[in-house]
């Protein structure tokens, strides 16, 4: 029954880590996107902060475990609740023929006020385009102006898991008392710190986001990290923390600028960018490419830290520094700068 429950809950993650981000992108204004996208990462790292604190709570519980299985469908039943109350995105009613609503919906997101006619052209522009090619098919992907396009958004997403965010995650704990850190529930507190870490980072996220623009947030956060990776390398390499403990709470600072360095970049980033750059006519498909990457990088590094760190130890640490060298490679040659752009704007010629 676990993994059967596992999978179903598998398959709701997976598609609301595919919806969400497009729905967010497809409702904001251009010049709040990357903020209101960002707010989507902030509540799943609110998410883990509190599933930390109610895992220490249960430490010394009787079959412990079970609790916060059990308490986890409290936020998935006020977000299936909470669905009814939203309007449909204007894009996909304009693309279904339901442009009343569309500019209903968009007019109440942007203000009585607020002039929404050359937005609302634009959307018909990007629907004509994308109706007369509605039959798109799969192959249409391998064109290369597309293909350069996809290639992004599958690379910023493979990336994110593959920087080594969710090992840190997922394994704090172990690394920890690996590296010098405590044991027993004085880990399960170092990590909750850590989740803290990660959420302050994503609020300060939400304010540089639309300021500094992505790309920069991007070359920011690839070299903090890959910095705070050769650092905790270097310290587990010399081994020197059973002659100097304190060399433990060095590798802690590392970690929570590590968990810096993607909060502020990779953590929302990696998700805005392709729900902005897919043209409209081969987004859905697009955007499901992307979050297969995601998930089939997060499932590669998960079931491989463990074993690689029990093999080749802090070489571990070194894989993950060189994976963010190439991050910033990558995001430097590759990723282009979309802020203050209309989704419109963005692809256009696509």
């Amino acid at each position: 029954m676990l993994i059967v429950g596992r999978f179903i809950v598998g398959v709701g993650i997976g598609i609301a880590s595919l919806a969400v981000p497009l729905y967010v992108a497809e409702l904001a204004p251009a010049h709040l996107r990357g903020a209101l996208g960002t707010v989507n990462q902030l509540f799943i790292t609110i998410g883990i902060v509190v599933a930390y604190g109610i895992n220490i709570g249960f430490t010394k519980t009787i079959h412990g475990w079970a609790y916060p299985l059990g308490l986890s469908g409290a936020p998935a039943l006020v977000l299936f609740l909470g669905m009814f109350l939203l309007p449909e995105s204007p894009y996909w009613l304009v693309m279904h023929n339901r442009e009343e609503e569309a500019l209903e919906v968009l007019q109440t997101m942007r203000g009585k006020n607020v002039d929404i006619s050359a937005e609302m052209a634009d959307m018909r522009d990007s629907a004509a385009i994308a109706m007369m090619q509605e039959n798109s098919r799969w192959r249409e992907i391998l064109v290369p102006k597309i293909f350069r396009v996809l290639a992004v958004g599958f690379g910023l997403t493979s990336l994110q898991q593959f920087v080594g965010i969710n090992a840190v995650i997922y394994y704090a704990p172990e690394i920890f008392k690996s590296v010098g850190g405590g044991t027993g529930s004085s880990d399960l507190i170092s990590t909750l710190i850590v989740g803290l870490v990660n959420v302050f980072m994503t609020v300060v996220s939400l304010f540089l986001v639309d300021r500094l623009g992505r790309k920069t947030l991007l070359i920011i956060g690839s070299s903090l990290m890959a910095s705070s990776m050769l650092v905790i390398s270097i310290l587990a390499a010399l081994n020197l923390f059973a002659t100097k403990p304190a060399l433990g709470y060095v590798t802690i600072i590392a970690i929570c600028l590590f968990i810096s360095g993607f909060a502020v970049s990779w953590g929302a980033i990696a998700w805005i960018i392709p729900s902005e750059t897919f043209p409209l006519r081969l987004r859905g498909k697009m955007i499901t490419i992307s979050t297969f990457g995601n998930w089939i990088s997060n499932f590669v590094v998960s079931m491989s830290f463990l074993p690689l760190y029990n093999a080749i130890g802090w070489g571990t640490f070194l894989i993950f520094c060189c994976i963010e060298v190439l991050s910033l490679i990558f995001v430097i040659v590759w990723v282009p700068e979309t802020k203050g752009k209309s989704i419109d704007e963005l692809t256009a010629g696509l």
